[in-house]
């Protein structure tokens, strides 16, 4: 599969991972509104990531093994800044629910298994 077919998958997956998620809480969540802002909002966050690292990766294989590793670690704990202050900002926004971010956190992570258990079983 090519690169780019592959990121485009990854996000398609994450946002029908974020749907169900969606779905699943409208039924077991109180107010539904600021569930769903919170589950937007830490979904488009962790495309952002996931598109970021992407972009880092790129960047990286162009540079000596030390500059690589030194670069991919700034990019990491820049992306964990980011979380923490998304994290930090739905626990201090009323009209965001703090577990519809977390759960549109892990949407990507969600994703890329499901491409994973798909592609696997789409080679059978």
């Amino acid at each position: 599969m090519e690169y780019s077919q592959t990121k485009q998958k990854v996000i398609l997956y994450s946002l029908a991972v974020a749907m169900v998620f969606g779905g699943t809480g409208y039924f077991f969540i109180k107010d539904v509104k600021a569930y769903w802002l919170g589950l937007a909002l830490g979904t488009a966050v962790g495309i952002l990531m996931f598109l970021q690292m992407a972009k880092s990766i790129e960047s990286a294989v162009a540079l000596e093994s030390a500059q690589a590793q030194m670069f991919m670690t700034k990019r990491y704990l820049i992306r964990m800044v980011v979380y923490l202050v998304t994290v930090f900002a739905s626990i201090r926004a009323e009209h965001i629910n703090m577990l519809g971010t977390l759960l549109g956190l892990l949407c990507i992570k969600g994703a890329v298994i499901l491409l994973a258990v798909l592609n696997k079983y789409q080679k059978k």
